[in-house]
C-alpha cells in the first residue's frame, strides 16, 4: 500500500484579544503531503489516502493500519490513535473548526478533537463539541465545531489533537480519514448588520466601509467592538462605540437577531424583544464606551447568545431622518 509522509501547509498568527477580524490559524488539504503534522502513538498509523483506500477518497488523512482486511487496529490491544497539527497560538476568542470527516469503526470506539495545550501551561485539554461515534459509518460529511471557552488559552502554544479511541476489540474499519481542516478564531464580539449593502442596501446608498454601519454625517459609519474577556466569571468586557457623530447621545441595546431593515439613516438588526443596556455620550471624537460590565450590568449568563446594537442621534445624517444605527455584535458568553 502506497504510503505518503505527513507534510502540511498552515499558517499560524496570534490574535490580539477581540480583535474585529477573524484570523486564521490553520488550513490543510493533505493533498501535497503535510508538514509539522505528525502522529502521537503508533506512528505507522496515521498517514494520507491512496486512492480506492478502503472505500476512503485520496488524499486524507488516516488512522487505516491495513488493508487486508481494511482494519484500525489490533483485537486485544487498546489504545489511543492521535494526529497532532502544528502549533499555534489561541488569542482568546471563539473557535470554530471545520473538516470533513469520514468514520468508519466499530461499537465501543470513539473519535473526538481536542486542544491540547503545553504541559507546562497546567491546563486540560479542551475537547471540541461531542464525541464522533460508530453512527457515522462509512460517510463523508462536513463538520463545524464551535468553541467559544477557548480564552483560558490565549498566548499558549497549543495544537489540534485528531483523537481515535480503541477498546482493543477486532477493530475492523477504514477509521477515522480527515480533510479539509480550518481552524478560525472570531472575534470576542462577532460583528453583523453591516451597512456594506450585503444582503439590504442602506437607505440613501450612504454605504459603510468594512465593519461599520451605515454612514452617517461624521463620514463613516458606526461600528461596535468589545475589549476583554466573554466570560462571566471575569465581568471585564466592554463595548465601544466609534465612528459615531460628535457630541450627540446614543442608547445601546439588546434583542434578538433577525433580517436587515432599513429604518432612519441605518439598519436595524436587533428586532424585539429589546432591552436597554446603556445610555451614552459620545465624545468629540465620535467614540463611547460602556462604564460598568457588561455581563453584571445587563444579567447576562454563561450559555447565553446576546446581539448589541446601538441607535444614536444624527441631526445632519445623510439621508435627513435625524438618527441612525452602529454595526451590531453577537457574544456568546461563557
Amino acid at each position: 500500500m502506497l504510503r505518503h509522509t505527513l507534510t502540511v501547509f498552515a499558517l499560524t498568527f496570534p490574535l490580539p484579544l477581540a480583535a474585529a477580524q477573524n484570523t486564521t490559524h490553520l488550513v490543510e488539504d493533505f493533498d501535497n503531503g503535510a508538514t509539522d503534522w505528525f502522529p502521537v502513538e503508533l506512528v505507522q498509523m496515521w498517514h494520507i489516502t491512496a486512492p480506492g483506500e478502503c472505500g476512503a477518497p485520496a488524499g486524507f488523512a488516516t488512522s487505516a493500519l491495513s488493508t487486508a482486511p481494511c482494519r484500525y487496529g489490533s483485537p486485544g490491544w487498546a489504545w489511543n490513535s492521535n494526529l497532532a497539527s502544528p502549533r499555534f497560538v489561541p488569542g482568546g476568542g471563539p473557535l470554530e473548526l471545520r473538516f470533513l470527516s469520514r468514520l468508519d469503526i466499530e461499537a465501543g470506539d470513539h473519535a473526538a478533537v481536542y486542544l491540547d495545550p503545553p504541559s507546562v501551561s497546567l491546563l486540560p485539554r479542551l475537547r471540541l463539541g461531542s464525541e464522533f461515534d460508530f453512527v457515522n459509518d462509512g460517510n463523508t460529511e462536513s463538520v463545524t465545531l464551535w468553541v467559544p471557552e477557548a480564552d483560558l488559552y490565549a498566548g499558549l502554544e497549543c495544537r489540534l489533537l485528531f483523537v481515535l479511541q480503541h477498546d482493543g476489540s477486532a477493530d475492523l474499519g477504514a477509521g477515522w480519514a480527515i480533510d479539509e481542516v480550518q481552524l478560525v478564531e472570531t472575534p470576542v464580539a462577532r460583528p453583523f448588520c453591516l451597512g456594506d449593502g450585503l444582503p439590504t442596501n442602506c437607505p440613501c446608498a450612504n454605504l459603510g466601509a468594512a465593519l461599520e454601519g451605515c454612514t452617517n454625517s461624521s463620514g463613516s459609519g458606526a461600528r461596535l467592538e468589545s475589549s476583554g474577556s466573554a466570560r462571566i466569571a471575569h465581568d471585564d468586557l466592554h463595548l465601544r462605540l466609534s465612528g459615531a457623530p460628535a457630541q450627540q447621545p446614543a442608547v445601546l441595546f439588546r434583542g434578538v437577531a433577525g433580517p436587515a431593515l432599513a429604518f432612519r439613516d441605518g439598519l436595524l438588526c436587533v428586532g424585539a424583544p429589546q432591552q436597554r443596556i446603556a445610555t451614552l455620550s459620545i465624545d468629540a471624537s465620535g467614540r463611547a464606551e460602556t462604564s460598568a460590565p457588561l455581563a453584571s450590568s445587563s444579567g447576562a449568563q454563561a450559555g447565553d447568545r446576546h446581539h448589541y446594537q446601538a441607535w444614536f442621534r444624527d441631526p445632519q445624517g445623510p439621508c435627513g431622518q435625524g438618527s441612525n444605527l452602529s454595526s451590531g455584535v453577537t457574544i456568546d458568553w461563557i
